[in-house]
């Protein structure tokens, strides 16, 4: 299964806005690292500074943090889920109550069990992006729930090979996407953030923001 199952209204989305903002200074943003192109987590040498110097990996264009007991993480080599933030060091505070509201809906709706591990969140300023990818770090095959806030987005969404076909879907803003079963490790990306986009009732800058939950054990 894959697709937008709920579009937020604009109230709800100030209020997870609002939920998560509360929590940026116990768990500010921080940079990931990603994969050049055309080069997988998978291809990763095992040894960081040969991945950097050897320019396996660039900073990414957006930037992270994270809600729950696990948060994803990824240095310049490998990537991987922690328990504790990587600036602070300390645990990650929690989900909040109106991002687990809408996991419990849609695992009532769609008949899963899940319990919400980690809530990462994607900050993404006009002309940024992410490649080609897939989730596969988690230790269980749960459905990934992404919720889309701010500037629309043209998402890429494939199949099992990096590079088949690839579907494009726009997210807008309140959008709320999930993918799970047979879907649950295909290629993904976000191509492009297309500006001026964004409700104008909602209260934040001109960026796109995701919140991407998962079960991680």
């Amino acid at each position: 299964m894959y697709g937008i199952v709920k579009r937020l209204d604009i109230d709800f989305q100030n209020q997870i806005l609002q939920d998560c903002s509360s929590l940026l200074s116990a768990a500010p943003l921080y940079s990931n690292y990603a994969p050049r192109r055309g080069i997988g987590r998978r291809d990763c040498s095992g040894n960081c500074e040969t991945c950097f110097t050897g320019g396996n990996v660039r900073m990414a264009t957006y930037k992270n943090t994270n809600f729950g007991p696990w948060g994803y993480y990824a240095p310049p080599c490998g990537s991987r889920y922690v328990q504790e933030h990587p600036s602070t060091g300390e645990p990650f505070p929690p989900i909040p109550a109106s991002i687990l509201a809408i996991c419990k809906d849609l695992a009532d709706e769609y008949g899963f069990d899940y319990e919400a591990q980690s809530a990462y969140l994607s900050y993404y300023p006009l002309g940024s992006s992410i490649g080609r990818h897939q989730d596969y770090e988690e230790k269980v095959n749960k459905p990934v729930i992404s919720i889309s806030l701010g500037e629309d987005a043209i998402f890429e969404f494939g199949g099992l090979e990096r590079f088949g076909s690839y579907e494009d879907i726009i997210l807008h803003s309140g959008d709320v996407f999930i993918f799970g079963g047979e879907h649950r490790y295909c290629y993904h990306s976000v191509r492009k953030i297309i500006p001026d986009t964004r409700p104008a009732d909602l209260i934040m800058e001109p960026v796109r923001i995701s919140i991407t939950i998962r079960q991680y054990e």
